[in-house]
């Protein structure tokens, strides 16, 4: 991934001023990691943070050859939000927008996409 793209994510986060931050990237603590039943596939969030209503779960939406996995990632991080009364939000780059709108709409994902 590009490091523009990273440090607007992190921006991004870093504006929103949530409370015990923890991402896979730079300076902060790494978040927790997830496994699926069946292939022992990880998946670890960009981004979580928490607020005073509860947990988001942030993820940079880039086009990917694999849409199945990242589908399940999505699908996985918006359930875990919604169980945590927080939200899925998914930091979109220029130019991927309409991949990431598609996948969320076709896979019934709720998640609400954020251009960066």
């Amino acid at each position: 991934m590009k490091a523009t793209i990273i440090q607007k994510a992190i921006e991004w986060v870093e504006n929103k001023k949530y409370k015990k931050v923890r991402s896979e990237f730079e300076e902060f603590e790494s978040p927790a990691t997830y496994y699926r039943k069946g292939d022992e596939l990880e998946m670890v969030p960009h981004f979580t943070g928490k607020k005073a209503r509860g947990k988001d779960y942030i993820d940079i939406g880039i086009k990917s050859d694999n849409i199945k996995r990242k589908a399940s990632r999505w699908t996985l991080f918006s359930t875990l939000a919604s169980m945590k009364n927080g939200k899925l939000f998914l930091l979109v780059p220029r130019g991927n927008k309409a991949f990431t709108q598609r996948l969320v709409d076709t896979h019934n994902i709720k998640a609400e996409l954020i251009s960066i």
